[in-house]
């Protein structure tokens, strides 16, 4: 998510430079592009985070739950986003 607006964000900042805008413009673009990009780390981190503490409760949980079938799904799908990079 935050990958994806990070490079949204850097093509929105070199068209303003490209196209000559405000310096206004540019520096603001800018701070929207940084704030994206510090994003990335701390999401990325409390991501793991979760899915260790997830995996530590499916450890417990006991089989045959469909609570537990579709924990181990989000596990997976987050694992694959971390394993992605796409944050």
């Amino acid at each position: 998510m935050y990958v994806d607006e990070q490079a949204k964000e850097t093509q929105k900042v070199e068209k303003l430079r490209s196209d000559g805008a405000d310096p206004h413009d540019i520096k603001y673009a800018e701070n929207i592009l940084a704030e994206s990009s510090a994003m990335i780390p701390d999401t990325r981190q409390r991501l793991e985070q979760a899915c260790e503490q997830l995996q530590a409760a499916l450890e417990d949980a006991p089989p045959n739950v469909p609570e537990v079938a579709a924990a181990q799904e989000e596990l997976q799908l987050a694992t694959e986003t971390l394993n992605g990079q796409g944050v």
